[in-house]
């Protein structure tokens, strides 16, 4: 294996170059994360980054600088490819010292035979679980049966014995002095024409899939201890957002609805952490909401036959391990209402308290492992 650093400032800092191919399955997660992964390499380690993606005009929602129709182009040190056999073909050139398969989207084969002479190191960016086989298959290189090149599977996780989570450097400390800021929060509020934070309510950020049981949701907040403020993320469809304004407006015509625009990252993270309870979907959204340091619910990206129950049961193990058995009794019934369709005694509001002191304590928890990227730089220097 071949990995090639180069030198940064006055001293040596391992920053090898990097590949990093996506494809669009489903929504905005795959590119959420990849690109989050991304920008951090470049900006925070200093690698030079080629970003390789089949659908390019969802970059433009995460950086509205970018023009989909002029690829290749270069942003903020990465360098935009179009995924398309043809053009990535005559464009692409020699693999980067690193070569990142995110989410098993499987390499171009011409991809894979350039990186038979160049010795790239070959790394499957996967799925973020808290399964218990994660560690296990963490890190462990293998060979691709194919190409006969070494693969090495790598992990996001909730334990030193995985990958860790995304996390920017400052992102903590940024959280941290906007959060104790209420004129600061106010600022950001007004720029996107939010209502200023208010004790007497409950702001609530929603991100869910089309499948969320919107009716559930309306009449707990018909039923929160105080008036609740609903936050609507740019993410969902425009039949999804029609659908619950037309739940609402019979079930909860009294809580008030404000519709945000599709948030670069950095801006929807000040929006977690500016609600008092956060509805995320997926993953990129998930681990944001872990970062803010609030009460969140959770809604797993569906799968066959249940796998992703499985999922949620194995991270309630983990988030909930320090729970008391009432309170994670409770936020098992929210997570499983919310994914599973709804249902009776959906009750998350009078809890907040309660989840916000477990959110913080779990936050602190993770917070206490490498970053994600950090992570793979030191498996990569190893190796």
């Amino acid at each position: 294996m071949v990995v090639h650093s180069c030198s940064l400032s006055t001293s040596r800092t391992f920053a090898p170059s990097f590949d990093i191919f996506c494809k669009v399955i489903d929504n905005f997660g795959d590119v959420g994360v990849s690109y989050r992964f991304a920008r951090q390499l470049s900006e925070e380690k200093g690698c030079n980054v080629r970003y390789i993606i089949d659908t390019p005009e969802i970059i433009k929602k995460f950086l509205p600088d970018f023009d989909p129709t002029a690829v290749p182009q270069s942003i903020n040190g990465i360098t935009f490819l179009l995924w398309d056999d043809s053009t990535l073909h005559e464009l692409y050139g020699t693999p980067s010292s690193v070569v990142v398969e995110t989410f098993g989207c499987s390499l171009p084969q011409f991809v894979v035979e350039r990186m038979k002479t160049t010795g790239s190191s070959w790394i499957d960016l996967e799925y973020l679980s808290a399964e218990p086989w994660v560690p296990r298959f963490h890190a462990i290189p293998s060979t691709e049966p194919v190409s006969g090149l070494e693969r090495t599977l790598f992990f996001p996780g909730f334990s030193p014995e995985t990958g860790g989570l995304l996390r920017e450097e400052s992102l903590l400390e940024q959280r941290a002095d906007f959060q104790s800021n209420t004129e600061l929060q106010n600022q950001w509020r007004e720029r996107y024409s939010l209502p200023p934070l208010a004790p007497s309510c409950i702001d609530v950020s929603l991100f869910c899939y089309p499948t969320a049981p919107f009716a559930t949701l309306a009449k707990a907040m018909h039923h929160a201890p105080l008036p609740v403020r609903l936050f609507l993320t740019g993410g969902l469809s425009e039949r999804t957002t029609n659908t619950l304004c037309r739940t609402f407006g019979e079930c909860a015509p009294h809580v008030p609805i404000f519709q945000l625009p599709f948030l670069p990252q950095q801006e929807y993270d000040r929006l977690l952490w500016t609600c008092a309870l956060n509805f995320v979907r997926g993953e990129d959204s998930f681990v944001r909401a872990i970062w803010a340091a609030r009460p969140f619910l959770w809604h797993i990206y569906p799968q066959d036959k249940g796998a992703h129950l499985v999922k949620l049961r194995a991270f309630l193990g983990t988030y909930g391990e320090n729970l008391s058995p009432s309170l994670r009794a409770s936020l098992e019934k929210l997570l499983f209402l919310w994914n599973e369709g709804g249902g009776d005694n959906f009750e998350p509001f009078a809890l907040i308290p309660e989840l916000a002191r477990e959110a913080r304590a779990f936050t602190d928890r993770v917070a206490a492992q490498t970053d994600l990227a950090s992570a793979l730089l030191a498996f990569l220097r190893r190796e």
